[in-house]
């Protein structure tokens, strides 16, 4: 299944639908939706921006505000906060996630808190999602897991492509919290299991489904853990191997 099937099924939307809200003609489009031709790129990101506003029924918040002569800021700082119900993309704009809303979220803010919020009413900030500092054993453990590539699951947590995943898994980069909310759900159940089934030597902790299933967490693992040794560690290995042959001849 390519990427562009795969984010209309999410959006729940028919081919005829997805080719009307992406600009395009639909026989054009069902020839990109069943692989027979690759779909350009620019589709592909359009698509994705599509989702974000899930098929076109939830709109940027300049556009709400405009609409109900609500200040933009009022409804960023209410969407942060949780008085008003809304979806964050992957994407930043200048540092921070850009939401989008339904009217009907809007209107419900302004009958609940718009001008009436105190210490009261305010309802709890929503829990941030906490990247651990085992990130890259995680996500090769969980790829391992799913069967996935590194192009698959950057298709599927929307990251911008694989050289992402690869900078993560090689501790170069550190996922943003967005991106790793984005991974637990795609993980479900499978991502509780690759933060508590192996410990930090391998070994695993619960039981697996198989021998084999063992076998490949501990080599995702030890791929792992050999990728951010550092090359001093591996200089004086070599030379502590070379200093023993020499006396033992």
């Amino acid at each position: 299944m390519n990427a562009l099937r795969r984010l209309r099924l999410l959006m729940g939307l028919s081919q005829s639908q997805c080719a009307r809200h992406l600009g395009i003609a639909e026989q054009t489009y069902r020839t990109w939706d069943s692989g027979r031709r690759t779909p350009p790129r620019a589709i592909v990101e359009r698509a994705r921006r599509l989702k974000e506003t899930d098929g076109g029924r939830l709109l940027p918040l300049h556009l709400l505000a405009g609409e109900y002569r609500v200040h933009v800021r009022t409804l960023r700082t209410a969407a942060r906060d949780g008085r008003l119900a809304a979806s964050f993309a992957t994407r930043m704009a200048f540092g921070k996630r850009v939401a989008f809303a339904s009217r009907e979220a809007v209107e419900a803010f302004k009958r609940t808190y718009y001008r009436r919020t105190n210490q009261w009413n305010r309802p709890p900030r929503p829990a941030v999602c906490v990247v651990p500092d085992d990130y890259e054993r995680v996500l090769v453990s969980l790829r391992a897991t799913l069967g996935l590539t590194q192009t698959e699951l950057a298709e599927r947590i929307g990251a911008a492509n694989k050289a992402v995943i690869y900078q993560w898994e090689s501790r170069r980069r550190r996922p943003s919290p967005v991106l790793w909310n984005n991974v637990q759900t795609l993980g479900g159940a499978s991502y509780a299991f690759c933060c508590t089934g192996t410990d930090g030597t391998g070994r695993c902790t619960e039981s697996p489904r198989s021998s084999e299933d063992c076998f490949e967490r501990r080599g995702a693992v030890t791929q792992a853990a050999s990728r951010n040794r550092p090359r001093n560690q591996l200089h004086i290995n070599v030379s502590a191997i070379s200093r023993s042959s020499r006396s033992t001849r």
